[in-house]
């Protein structure tokens, strides 16, 4: 609950420097609204008449035991994340913008997920509101998950990772012990992977086209170009059965703002 709370305070001491490089419009159509049934996670949700949603270019830890999940330590911060996500959107109305892939391979939706608020940071049709993927880095409960061809605010978000975890928000808040969350290598500034052992590959951790320092020592940056993991997108999945060229992800009561 501390860690919830201090994660909370980002929202009062929102930096202006995170859109030094970016407009604070979004620059794609904002598609809504809909209603947030049910948070699976700190970076996935249930959303009416759209289902399964994955919040782009972020990536929380996993809230329950499953194949990739490290420890009970990752649960307990997944839970967290969770929790944090749910008090921002569960219940409540919000509207989405679509990047260049619109679905993964699991057939969810990726999209960026915007949630009308008078403080909020990003205007459209004259409202203000917050990116929750944006959101959810800047309290730290998320880490950059950047995968190509959906790279619109990488930049951004990198930037906001930046100072989470100079403030040791969220899970950057592990930091100062030196234990799991917070053991990353410094060959590897922009996102957290633990030094070795064990040696890993590009297969073993979800960040692509992260900056690189020597003496890289998972040898990522195989052709020494100070980029780790080029490339990696994941593959789109099949057009629907019988969707018509250019359908919307809403239905025809929906409207774009």
């Amino acid at each position: 609950m501390t860690l919830l709370a201090s994660a909370l305070s980002v929202f009062a001491s929102r930096s202006s420097s995170v859109f030094a490089s970016q407009s604070n419009s979004p620059q794609g159509r904002l598609q809504g609204p809909s209603s947030v049934l049910k948070v699976v996670d700190g970076d996935t949700l249930e959303l009416l008449g759209v289902g399964t949603v994955r919040l782009i270019g972020i990536d929380a830890p996993e809230s329950s035991y499953n194949r990739r999940t490290s420890g009970p330590e990752e649960v307990r911060l997944g839970q967290a994340a969770k929790a944090f996500l749910s008090r921002l959107v569960l219940g409540k109305q919000v509207w989405l913008e679509l990047d260049t892939q619109e679905r993964d391979r699991y057939r969810r939706l990726l999209a960026y997920v915007y949630l009308e608020s008078p403080k909020g940071d990003w205007s459209s049709g004259g409202r203000r509101f917050l990116q929750v993927n944006l959101e959810m880095v800047r309290a730290g409960w998320a880490e950059v998950y950047t995968v190509p061809p959906n790279v619109r605010y990488a930049t951004l978000f990198l930037e906001a990772q930046r100072q989470a975890r100079s403030k040791g928000l969220g899970v950057w808040g592990r930091a100062a012990t030196g234990t799991e969350k917070g053991r990353c290598d410094p060959a590897y500034p922009e996102v957290c992977i633990p030094p070795p052992p064990p040696d890993l590959d590009c297969k073993d951790i979800p960040h692509r086209n992260f900056r690189v320092l020597p003496p890289d020592p998972h040898r990522f940056d195989r052709d020494r170009d100070g980029v780790g993991c080029e490339g990696g997108a994941v593959q789109p999945a099949p057009a629907r059965p019988g969707a018509a060229e250019g359908e919307g992800v809403f239905q025809e009561s929906h409207r774009g703002v």
